[in-house]
């Protein structure tokens, strides 16, 4: 009986360090936010649809993409964005595909990630941070570069993309999904990536 006892919590012992190492802290791998989470919440991105007037002409849809090198390789866990909804059906959908000769690749994705609901603009002029959870976690390594696309959710969705308060880099705009790219250096997004 002892010993049955002994063998139990020996088995027990063992089930959670098992849990235990499967629970890492994700950390983080690329980061644009100023000090605190803080944006450029004066300046932003305009990602609409189609018909959406309020940022657009109400005929074309604007997407933007932004480019981050990892340090660190890793599987995707999350990842923050300054985001937010300002008018129009709410969501996003973020991409995140691999370079291809300095502009977003094409196909495939390394995932796509579907947001139905936004922090709404109420104000306009604070640091809105919306966290994006991976369900894939695709691998992520460190040195190469990657996009993160914002796609407007619908026809008459327009969303804010509140740039970050210093960093600069690769910068992205497609107005017809994502098939042809204009590539500036400008202001990146305010956003981060962690990976466990």
């Amino acid at each position: 009986m002892k010993t049955n006892k002994v063998c139990l919590m020996v088995a027990l012992a063992g089930a959670v360090t098992i849990w235990a190492g499967g629970a890492q802290a994700a950390s983080k791998v690329f980061d644009t936010f100023g000090p605190k989470y803080t944006s450029n919440p004066g300046s932003y991105y305009c990602d609409f649809g189609a018909g959406n007037g309020a940022c657009g002409n109400g005929t074309t849809m604007l997407t933007h993409a932004f480019k981050f090198t990892p340090g660190v390789s890793g599987a995707l866990s999350y990842i923050d964005l300054a985001l937010f909804n300002f008018t129009g059906t709410q969501g996003a959908t973020v991409t995140i595909v691999t370079d291809n000769a300095g502009a977003p690749g094409r196909a495939p994705a390394l995932e796509t990630i579907y947001v139905p609901k936004l922090t709404t603009c109420a104000p306009c002029s604070a640091t809105k941070k919306q966290k994006i959870a991976s369900k894939l976690h695709p691998a992520l390594t460190a040195g190469t570069p990657y996009w993160l696309i914002v796609y407007p959710s619908a026809y008459d969705t327009g969303n804010f993309i509140q740039q970050s308060p210093s960093a600069t880099g690769p910068e992205a705009s497609s107005v017809d999904g994502g098939n042809h790219w204009d590539v500036l250096t400008s202001p990146l997004a305010a956003f981060d990536v962690f990976v466990q």
